[in-house]
């Protein structure tokens, strides 16, 4: 579950308050100002205590939460875009149910939530947000963008020319060995420099069309399964890629894993767009006009 991040530098105005559907019984009730809170050797901290902080220390960031949750409702809404109730409570109790599987026995998942400052309101907030921009961006979901490769990489060992050559000519002759049929696994084991990417036998993984150079990712359109691209120049070194499986030809779990990728990136990007496009003035902690 993606947890939201605070991007909004603006004021939470009446709208964001009335858009708020966080149930009742997930707040906690406010406590009269003398009520004690907690004692300390007998020593009492009341809720007065408390309150004078709350605003300082944490009222700017709920504030930032609840005008990301008003952007995205604002943009659902425009696009018609709904989630029932029962669909967010659902999603709620999954993550409830999967989280308390993994606390240490005895521990209280209120409390532990609470510890990480995220109570249950918040929680469910970020789940109802979550739940719509899965629904926005799945709109602009679309799967012959992604691509499947494995990689070799040839670093130079330094960023003067004659070493970037160097690097470039090793990348090369390893192309030439697998145009000419020599195995992926052994060309890899006799050049790659890193161990890892030996180990993961180079692949990469998916990977959207636009994280390519421009020309390696013209190649990669017009290339087969198991068909290779030119070397590269990259910031990770020299590079070539070998193309192992295009995003139109998964089904399935592979294809709602790749769903969840491509909605990891584009729901920051949403955010971000959305803040840059809002009209935003900031108030809080301006000080008070008399």
């Amino acid at each position: 579950m993606m947890i939201l991040p605070s991007l909004i530098t603006v004021a939470l105005a009446l709208q964001s308050v009335q858009t708020l559907h966080v149930p009742s019984n997930y707040l906690t009730q406010k406590p009269s100002l003398e009520t004690v809170l907690a004692k300390v050797d007998g020593v009492p901290i009341k809720a007065n205590d408390v309150e004078r902080l709350l605003w300082d220390w944490r009222g700017y960031e709920t504030m930032q939460d609840l005008i990301t949750y008003q952007l995205i409702h604002a943009r659902a809404a425009k696009l018609s875009i709904v989630v029932t109730p029962a669909e967010i409570q659902k999603a709620f109790d999954d993550i409830v149910k999967e989280q308390s599987a993994h606390l240490p026995a005895g521990q209280d998942f209120d409390t532990f939530l609470r510890q990480q400052h995220n109570p249950k309101s918040r929680l469910f907030m970020q789940v109802e947000s979550n739940l719509l921009l899965s629904r926005i961006v799945d709109k602009q979901f679309n799967p012959s963008e992604f691509f499947k490769v494995s990689t070799l990489i040839f670093k130079p060992k330094t960023k003067n020319g004659s070493d970037i050559l160097e690097a470039a000519g090793k990348a090369q002759d390893a192309y030439n060995r697998l145009v000419k049929g020599e195995d992926w696994s052994k060309v890899m084991n006799t050049s790659s420099q890193d161990p890892l990417l030996v180990q993961n036998k180079g692949l990469l993984g998916w990977r959207r069309l636009d994280a390519f150079p421009a020309d390696t990712a013209e190649e990669l359109k017009k290339l087969k399964p198991g068909g290779l691209t030119k070397t590269v120049e990259t910031d990770n070194g020299i590079q070539l890629f070998r193309l192992e499986a295009v995003g139109t030809s998964v089904t399935g779990t592979e294809l709602a894993e790749l769903r969840q990728l491509y909605e990891q990136n584009a729901k920051g990007k949403l955010i971000e767009g959305l803040e840059k496009a809002a009209k935003v003035e900031r108030f809080y902690g301006a000080p008070t006009k008399k």
